[in-house]
């Protein structure tokens, strides 16, 4: 599996999500693609179609939207997490190294020190300024 500079293994992950209209789900891509784990995200219609590739620590975060896809704006999230068939599966700028913690808040629209997770199974999201020391 690929590892980014922080030497965590990566996953890959497929995502389909449901938003009310085609309008909601093309709206979700603006701020999609800066998410530092997004390697493809793509509307249509009201469906919305992507590949994730983050941490392996990171497998909870993809199976929460399942159970509350509200937390992106959307009725619906299926996830479904792959081994790559290749040696090399497909990148994101978390796995290459490229984030950077500038951000006040996620590209999905989220502020890491209100988040229930944050500090207890999640370090925050690299593209934040709450990103903090991977948890051990």
């Amino acid at each position: 599996m690929e590892q980014n500079t922080d030497c965590q293994k990566a996953i890959y992950c497929a995502f389909l999500g449901k938003a009310a209209n085609a309008q909601i789900a093309k709206s979700k891509k603006a701020n999609m693609v800066d998410c530092p784990y997004v390697t493809y995200y793509e509307p249509q219609g009201d469906q919305i179609y992507a590949f994730f590739t983050i941490p392996e620590n990171h497998r909870w975060w993809l199976s929460m939207l399942e159970e509350q896809p509200e937390l992106l704006g959307l009725e619906a999230v299926r996830v479904g997490f792959m081994d790559p068939l290749i040696h090399k599966g497909p990148s994101s700028p978390w796995s290459r190294g490229e984030t950077k913690p500038v951000m006040d808040r996620t590209p999905c629209d989220c502020f890491c020190p209100e988040c229930g997770q944050y500090q207890k199974n999640c370090e925050g999201c690299p593209a934040t300024k709450a990103y903090s020391v991977r948890l051990e």
